[in-house]
């Protein structure tokens, strides 16, 4: 029936487009795509279509797509595909893939492709260790973002007020430009730049006030969900006082604690702050509900990035799911750690690379993962 009409002066006239793809179809083509908007029905032209393409004789495989849109028809395209066959189908959504749906597409695929189901599934496999090495980069960028927050600290006198606020305004600057920097990496391992968000759908891509990482409201919430206080670990020997630079200076107050358990066996540092205690200054340092805040923040980031299609027009959306409390327990002691090594964080100016600086990061890449 195709051949008369590709022979029919039809096929010169008015269906010359038309003639060009079906001779395309039965001379060049091994499988068929047939992309479906399931948003809109299924008319009698569509329905033509796949009659059309059934008398072809080639493997067909529709592609719902937009499945998860508001408003989709998907249960009546798979009665229309039932009626003509076509059982073997898969659901998409190219505006924010489902997790495994490549991977159902080429095996599918392959299913209808006698003697190339292999080389199907061997793309589907590189596709899966490029979104494994995505995300590899992008965890260890987070994790080098936390140890270079979690090491800074700076030496103040204790009783001058202005030098306090003028060093914790700075170290403010130096983790917001940090923790930007470390957008930027991740927009740029998934291949997105900021031309691509919209400023109020992520809080660490925000210019509104509530978005700011020292916003004190939302890291008492965090302490208060963590459990945390001021109070970094466990009391030891000789107290030294420390200024967490988070929701105490956030909220206008510094408060004391003593430094603990990270200094176990780095006599060093405790030499250090012990004799700051005596010249009468005080250390200041990160508060851990800000290293959460922080740490959230980018994992909000990164789970939109992984939903997101380069074919997504609409502005990313902010996942509450991604939170950084179900990491917290874990990641105490490389943070602590880190609190004990100033000159492994690339914030303060005297950065020393290092071997257990490395093995931190990728303890805490490897929890994230």
């Amino acid at each position: 029936m195709l051949e008369s009409f590709l022979h029919s002066p039809e096929a010169g006239g008015r269906f010359e487009q038309q003639a060009k793809v079906v001779r395309i179809l039965l001379t060049k083509i091994d499988a068929i795509f047939y992309v479906i908007d399931s948003t809109e029905v299924p008319l009698p032209k569509y329905v033509s279509e796949l009659e059309v393409l059934s008398m072809c004789a080639i493997p067909v495989l529709p592609v719902l797509n937009f499945i998860q849109t508001e408003g989709s028809h998907v249960d009546n395209w798979v009665s229309v595909l039932a009626d003509r066959g076509l059982h073997i189908k898969v659901g998409f959504d190219a505006m924010a893939p489902l997790i495994g749906s490549e991977r159902l597409l080429y095996t599918r695929l392959g299913n209808l492709l006698d003697g190339h189901d292999k080389q199907l599934l061997d793309i589907a496999d590189a596709i899966e260790r490029e979104a494994r090495g995505r995300r590899e980069s992008a965890l260890q960028a987070i994790a080098e973002l936390l140890i270079d927050v979690s090491a800074l600290r700076a030496l103040v006198p204790h009783d001058d007020l202005n030098e306090i606020k003028m060093v914790t305004e700075r170290m403010h600057s130096l983790v917001k430009t940090a923790e930007q920097t470390c957008v930027s990496a991740l927009l740029a391992i998934h291949c997105f730049d900021r031309s691509d968000l919209i400023e109020f759908d992520l809080p660490v891509i925000g210019t509104k006030p509530d978005d700011d990482l020292f916003n004190p409201e939302v890291i008492k919430a965090a302490s208060v969900r963590l459990g945390l206080g001021a109070a970094i670990g466990a009391a030891i020997g000789l107290g030294v006082d420390i200024a967490l630079v988070g929701v105490t200076m956030g909220a206008g107050a510094i408060v004391g604690g003593a430094v603990g358990g990270m200094l176990v066996g780095s006599a060093k540092n405790l030499w250090t702050w012990a004799e700051a205690k005596i010249r009468g200054l005080v250390d200041l340092a990160i508060d851990q509900p800000t290293l959460s805040v922080l740490l959230t923040r980018q994992l909000q980031l990164l789970a939109a990035l992984n939903s997101r299609s380069h074919a997504a027009q609409q502005p990313l959306q902010q996942d509450g799911k991604a939170q950084a409390d179900e990491h917290w327990a874990g990641l105490a002691d490389p943070i602590n750690c880190a609190r004990a090594h100033p000159e492994w964080s690339r914030l303060g100016g005297g950065f020393v690379p290092s071997e257990d600086r490395g093995k931190a990061i990728g303890q805490i890449q490897s929890l994230l993962l």
